[in-house]
């Protein structure tokens, strides 16, 4: 597959193509179990592979935030479509973060993976990122009028 370019997206309302794959995306994690929600403002940057003229022609993003209170970009989301995978095309968009980071002297870049993604995880570590925590949620279930607290 030939890459027709690689690009940085300042602000994800802003691009039609990468929103559509952002959505995409979280079409794809919905469809294989995944049931977080990840609430995207638009405000969001991106990498973005683009292979074509059409909305359908991104074929990967990493969506992602500054957060300046500590010097480090948070990966929100990061996707391949099926058909482009094992390609290099996630490392050449992971290439362009790190040098993006590096440009506005970012010192982490800093992500969550549901913890049945061995493919990312295998990525993650492949591209240098090394494990720093573990998050465990608890879900709490909704309190009734009754006095007596939860059900």
């Amino acid at each position: 597959m030939k890459f027709e370019h690689l690009k940085l997206v300042p602000r994800l309302a802003d691009d039609g193509a990468a929103f559509a794959a952002a959505l995409r995306a979280h079409a794809e994690l919905y469809a294989r179990g995944w049931t977080e929600v990840l609430a995207l403002t638009g405000q969001e940057e991106a990498v973005v592979v683009v292979n074509g003229p059409r909305l359908a022609d991104v074929t990967g993003l990493i969506v992602f935030e500054p957060c300046d209170d500590i010097s480090a970009f948070w990966v929100q989301l990061s996707w391949v479509s099926p058909k482009a995978r094992r390609r290099g095309i996630w490392r050449r968009m992971w290439n362009v973060l790190v040098e993006e980071a590096w440009a506005r002297g970012i010192l982490k870049i800093q992500s969550g993976h549901h913890v049945d993604n061995e493919p990312m995880r295998r990525a993650m570590l492949s591209a240098g990122r090394r494990p720093k925590m573990i998050l465990y949620d608890y879900d709490v279930e909704r309190l009734t009028q009754a006095e007596d607290g939860p059900v």
